[in-house]
């Protein structure tokens, strides 16, 4: 048995809040609310994009892989499995590597267009920033 062990470079938002997906709220009991895309921000972007279905019906993947094509950014979970903290990455900035094979990232390229994107982005997912501004973030992820 291995452990799989990565570093995750991005430009975007990060959060430390253990165990909670991004776009959840509190419930009036303050718990997390139920999340009907069972963690997965590929299912609940494509599902705000118009998505139907169940994983039963047939082309149900190939649609969801197209709208997922579209997305300009993406949820990236870090930290641990069994405690896992997110962030959101814009796309063209993410960068992981894997223990024992590094990556040259371009850590000060930024493409102008990344800001904007991130922000439309968390706004269609439910994902309030506050008064986070997007920064280069070097992460890990033990699965």
């Amino acid at each position: 048995m291995s452990t799989s062990t990565d570093a995750i470079l991005f430009y975007g938002f990060c959060w430390t809040d253990e165990g909670r997906l991004p776009w959840q709220k509190d419930d009036e009991d303050g718990d997390a609310e139920e999340d009907p895309d069972d963690g997965e921000w590929e299912s609940r972007f494509a599902r705000l994009g118009g998505l139907t279905g169940t994983w039963q019906d047939h082309g149900y993947y190939e649609h969801r892989k197209a709208i997922v094509e579209t997305a300009t950014c993406e949820v990236i979970r870090h930290c641990h499995a069994d405690c896992a903290m997110y962030g959101v990455g814009a796309n063209g900035s993410i960068t992981r590597a894997s223990r024992g094979n590094p990556e040259a990232a371009p850590v000060h390229e930024t493409s102008p267009e990344w800001d904007g994107q991130l922000r439309a982005y968390c706004a269609l997912m439910g994902i309030e920033t506050r008064d986070q501004q997007p920064r280069w973030w070097l992460v890990s992820d033990w699965s």
